[in-house]
């Protein structure tokens, strides 16, 4: 992300008009957590430190139940999760083009 939430790469702004900013945003900071969580993993296991494992998967469920529970909220099921995450990896790969019509192109999927 490009820093401040609520502003979103171009790339993905096509994303956002077609699922929500709301959903893009809460998609994009769970792919986050989650390559945040596999970097301390891997530093967890590297220095052979238990505590430090215990720490990143407690943290990893808690974050899990939170953001399921906004989504649940929010009314998201997890196939409308799923195709939001599938049109970042998109957008992100350059695959998906908005032509000035506004309706997305999905080039190579």
């Amino acid at each position: 992300m490009s820093g401040a939430r609520g502003e979103l790469p171009k790339e993905f702004l096509a994303v956002a008009q077609e699922h929500g900013q709301d959903m893009v945003e809460t998609v994009l900071d769970a792919g986050l957590c989650s390559e945040a969580v596999a970097k301390l993993v891997a530093v967890g296991r590297s220095t052979d430190r238990s505590e430090v494992l215990t720490a990143v998967m407690v943290l990893a469920r808690s974050f899990n139940r939170v953001s399921s529970k906004y989504c649940k909220n929010r009314g998201w099921t997890e196939e409308m999760l799923a195709l939001c995450d599938r049109d970042l990896q998109l957008a992100f790969a350059g695959k998906v083009w908005t032509p000035e019509d506004g309706k997305r192109i999905v080039l190579d999927a």
